[in-house]
């Protein structure tokens, strides 16, 4: 009997202690017997990371304003510098003293004569600089009636509604008179060169006068 109590008692030590074992066991997680691995720099980035990584850096300053390139827009958004090319780059500098004649002539005039010249392209500064003096065909100046002439200055569209009756506001105008002197600034041409028109009016009585005219440009 001893010998089988002893056997006995002897098998419950034996079962408690695997008892408490495996319970103590299963308390440890397994987790906490796997040593975290070491981050290498070998090992890959992260998605965001690498986004980022793509992103450009923004220098801001006024040394990066400075070195920014002007056909870039600027942060808020302003448009770039335009390569455009304007009317304005089509005028060249004109020889300085440059003269040309465009009209030196002695004409019948009864009613209206036109007189055209043109411009060369790229003229930047042009002048006309003119004279003319009327009188009466045939008859003796000191006696006769005044042979009073106007003169009008037509760029091609105005010369267009003149033609066609209808009202024109002129370059420019010269009262009548026998003895006028002009001096007038033209505007500045650009690629292509541009006609105008003299216009001579016979505001006088006398049927027939006598124009001479000398008009030149000087650029």
């Amino acid at each position: 009997m001893k010998i089988m109590a002893g056997r006995v008692i002897g098998l419950c030590a034996i079962l408690v202690i695997s008892w408490q074992a495996w319970t103590h066991w299963n308390r440890v997680t397994p987790t906490a017997l796997v040593a975290p691995a070491a981050k290498t720099d070998e090992q890959p980035s992260s998605y965001a990371e690498q986004e980022l990584a793509k992103k450009s850096v923004t220098v801001w300053g006024p040394l990066a304003d400075y070195l920014k390139p002007e056909t870039a827009p600027n942060s808020e958004g302003e448009q770039a510098v335009s390569d455009e090319i304007v009317e304005s780059d089509h005028v060249g500098p004109s020889p300085v003293g440059t003269r040309t004649v465009v009209l030196r002539q002695s004409f019948l005039l009864t009613r209206e004569v036109n007189r055209s010249f043109e411009l060369p392209a790229h003229a930047f500064s042009p002048q006309l600089h003119g004279h003319y003096r009327s009188f009466p065909q045939g008859g003796d100046k000191a006696s006769a009636e005044p042979t009073l002439v106007q003169l009008l200055l037509l760029d091609e569209k105005q010369y267009a509604r003149w033609l066609s009756g209808g009202s024109v506001e002129a370059l420019f105008s010269a009262d009548a008179s026998e003895d006028q002197e002009i001096h007038f600034s033209l505007p500045a041409t650009f690629g292509q060169p541009v006609k105008y028109h003299l216009v001579f009016r016979n505001d006088s009585g006398a049927a027939k006068t006598i124009v001479q005219a000398d008009f030149q440009i000087e650029y």
